[in-house]
């Protein structure tokens, strides 16, 4: 549910860590067609490229 919503919100994009507990949420999120899912090992450097995406695609 919380990737079809996301998608439905248009977010075309996901930026996040990754981990057992989320595992199954970052699985959605990958296989929606329509968003990509970019993995990072640190909170702060998934949060640093979210806010510099918008910027650098316009």
């Amino acid at each position: 549910m919380i990737a079809d919503r996301l998608a439905d919100l248009g977010a075309d994009r996901v930026f996040g860590v990754v981990g057992d507990a989320l595992n199954p949420i970052t699985d959605a999120i990958r296989t929606t067609e329509g968003t990509d899912w970019t993995r990072f090992r640190h909170e702060e450097a998934a949060a640093f490229a979210a806010g510099a995406w918008p910027r650098r695609s316009g």
